[in-house]
Formats: C-alpha cells, sequence, structure tokens
C-alpha cells in the first residue's frame, strides 16, 4: 500500500484566494468521482453551533477528554469521546463550553457541496479541506503515467500539516502525488499539476 505526499505551491493570508486555487488545481484532475473531506478546531460554543446547524451530517468529537475504562469498556458519558452526529449534537451552551475545543470532520461530501461555507467557518481556526480521489492524467512527455489514488488537494488554515497540531500565519494550499524513493518523479508530478493552474512548487514535501 502507497502514501500520498504534498507539494506546496501557495501560502497567503486570504482563505478565498487559497480555494480559489485550489479549484483550478482540482479542475486539472478527473474530477468524476471526486470528494471533500474536511476537519476543523472549533474553539467556541458559537462556533461549534454554526458548524452543527451548516452541517448535521458532520461527525464532533472532544479530542481532549477523560478516556476512561470500567471492566475493558470505554466509559463515555458525552458521547463526544467516540464521536457525535451534528444532528444529534446537545445545542446546550453550559455542556458545550466544558467540552471544548470540539474537533469536526466531515467525510465524502459531494464536489462543490461544503467548500465555502467550510472557509468562511475555518478563516481564523485550524482546519483542513481536502479534494481526493481527482486522478492526475498520464503526461507521456514526462513519463508521467495516469494515476488515481493519490490525485489530491489540500488547503491547510493556520497550521504546517494535516495534522492540525501547530498554529501558524495563513494557509497553504498543497498539491499530493504518490510518495515514492524518488524526490525528482515526485517533484516532477506535482510541478505539472501546478503548472496547469498558473502556479509553481514553492517548497518541500509536507508529510501527515
Amino acid at each position: 500500500m502507497s502514501d500520498d505526499v504534498g507539494f506546496p505551491v501557495l501560502r497567503t493570508g486570504d482563505p478565498a484566494c487559497a480555494l480559489r486555487l485550489a479549484r483550478r488545481l482540482v479542475a486539472v484532475g478527473d474530477t468524476r468521482h471526486a470528494e471533500v473531506l474536511a476537519d476543523i478546531d472549533l474553539p467556541g460554543v458559537e462556533d461549534v453551533l454554526r458548524a452543527r446547524s451548516l452541517w448535521p451530517q458532520a461527525w464532533f468529537t472532544w479530542e481532549g477528554g477523560p478516556i476512561v475504562w470500567e471492566r475493558g469498556d470505554l466509559v463515555d458519558p458525552t458521547g463526544l469521546i467516540g464521536g457525535v452526529r451534528g444532528a444529534d449534537l446537545l445545542a446546550d451552551h453550559g455542556s458545550l463550553s466544558e467540552h471544548l475545543p470540539l474537533r469536526m470532520e466531515l467525510w465524502e461530501q459531494p464536489l462543490g457541496s461544503v467548500e465555502d461555507g467550510f472557509v468562511a467557518l475555518a478563516a481564523p481556526h485550524l482546519a483542513q479541506l481536502h479534494w481526493w480521489n481527482l486522478g492526475w492524467p498520464e503526461v507521456p512527455e514526462l513519463g508521467l503515467h495516469r494515476d488515481r489514488e493519490h490525485a489530491e488537494v489540500t488547503v491547510l488554515f493556520n497550521t504546517p500539516t494535516p495534522a492540525l497540531e501547530e498554529r501558524v500565519d495563513g494557509h497553504t494550499v498543497l498539491v499530493h502525488v504518490r510518495d515514492t524513493s524518488n524526490e525528482e518523479s515526485m517533484l516532477r508530478r506535482a510541478s505539472w499539476v501546478a503548472e496547469q493552474a498558473g502556479v509553481t512548487v514553492i517548497g518541500g514535501p509536507v508529510r501527515g
């Protein structure tokens, strides 16, 4: 099983600019089977309630919650350690304020269905917006074969990696390619995709 690796093609303080470029990059690929995933850390109750109203299908988890085991079973009275659907998340300010920040995850959303609303919410927070299953085309003159499994685009908001563990200023757009031992080959693919959208690779590979 192989992995993917991302190459940065833009760093900007403008989240709308990052989204516009990401959409141009996505359009380079075969989008017939494309899906969108998103993750965000929500530090405030109003953030959580806004996200819940926009995406009742999303999952909300409390990653800072205490993990307690009894007789081999996980005790999770809030439900938030294991994850709660937005539609089932209580909108009680007092209860939510005791379980912050919450991580919200959107899985396998249709292309074009969540991006604008997510960027508006994500701009000040640690978050990522991710398009996958795009299908980079074959480019025979560069020795590049068609690749669907690793054709992806990501916008990282205020963080340098998809782990969402460190805060930095600005937003980064990544082009993902197959992770191999041949960095020249990886860079050739990422550079070709970037050039189709009018940009260039501006840094080394970003993993996990």
